[in-house]
């Protein structure tokens, strides 16, 4: 690469009217078109691209560095607000054992009471059983007895009435035969005619037949054998009248327990801590390397354009 382009002079012709193609205008008018003034038109061009590019940079380098101390001032808010976690930490441990406490004891209670329930119905079950069974003897044996006596002075009654109406007929039935043999035989020595015998009508008498006692003392001693309840309907009836306040007290207990549920709103915690350091960080320095480089890239253009136009006006008088 030459210092100069290239001149372009022009022979001196001896003895001709031709001029040179490039006159000193043309001259002139290329020579800022010298390699070296390129050069320093490119380096200008390029220290005003890089003073835009170091501003961004500095600008960048203030947010990095104010994001960095944000963190930092985070994790220091953090650190300092320990307290305050292990606070909230150690009121949720506070809380879930005065809960399982709380379920604890009502399981105890409910325990308690079923254990009570049980020894209670053992202990009525015991003498109940024995006398259940023993009233429902005496009564359903007496009620027994009492049916099969009516039973049996019913039959008796009735064969008793039966042959009662029989033997009543028989006698009648004698009577008339005893009084038609007499009376035959008179006749058989009566020279006046047949006398007639007299004849007793024999009672029916069917109302001796169906002599029986009401059936209704029977029929009301059979309905109450019956509808005598048994001993396991006696049992479960026992057994619900004895569970019955137990299970109240029971749903008592569970619907207070769980009515009432400890949270950590009534145990206190610590404020959270609160830094702020970054609000008065001096960013100065950065600012002054800034300028200063926005500075020396000034300072940089205007030395090589005016060694461009020193250049460009040599290459002039070069070519004049």
């Amino acid at each position: 690469m030459s210092a100069f382009p290239p001149a372009y002079d022009s022979h001196p012709s001896v003895g001709t009217t031709l001029t040179p193609y490039l006159q000193l205008s043309h001259r002139l008018s290329l020579a800022w078109l010298a390699y070296p003034i390129l050069s320093i038109v490119f380096i200008i061009f390029r220290l005003i691209l890089s003073g835009d590019s170091a501003q961004n940079a500095v600008d960048g380098a203030k947010d990095d560095l104010l994001s960095a101390c944000l963190a930092a001032q985070e994790a220091a808010a953090s650190t300092a607000s320990m307290p305050r976690y292990m606070a909230l930490a150690s009121n949720e441990l506070v809380v879930a054992s005065t809960n399982a406490a709380l379920s604890a004891t009502r399981q105890a209670l409910v325990l308690a009471l079923t254990v009570m329930e049980a020894i209670i119905n053992f202990i009525i079950d015991t003498y109940r059983s024995t006398l259940l069974c023993f009233l429902e003897l005496i009564v359903r044996g007496a009620l027994s007895i009492i049916i099969s006596g009516l039973k049996e002075a019913s039959d008796l009654i009735q064969s008793t009435a039966s042959g009662l109406r029989t033997s009543i007929q028989n006698d009648v039935t004698s009577i008339n035969s005893a009084i038609k043999s007499i009376v035959d035989k008179v006749n058989d020595v009566n020279p006046f005619g047949d006398i007639t015998a007299p004849q007793f009508d024999v009672p029916d008498l069917s109302s001796l037949a169906n002599l029986t006692l009401p059936s209704d003392l029977t029929d009301a001693l059979t309905s109450l054998n019956s509808s005598l309840p048994s001993v396991s309907q006696l049992k479960s009836e026992v057994d619900d009248l004895v569970d019955t306040p137990f299970e109240l007290v029971k749903k008592e207990i569970n619907d207070t327990f769980l009515a009432f549920s400890f949270n950590s709103s009534v145990l206190p915690v610590p404020d959270r801590a609160t830094l702020s350091f970054c609000d008065d960080m001096d960013t100065s320095t950065i600012d002054d390397l800034g300028n200063a480089l926005v500075k020396m890239t000034k300072i940089g253009i205007i030395i090589l354009a005016v060694l461009a136009l020193l250049l460009l006006a040599a290459s002039c008088f070069w070519e004049w």
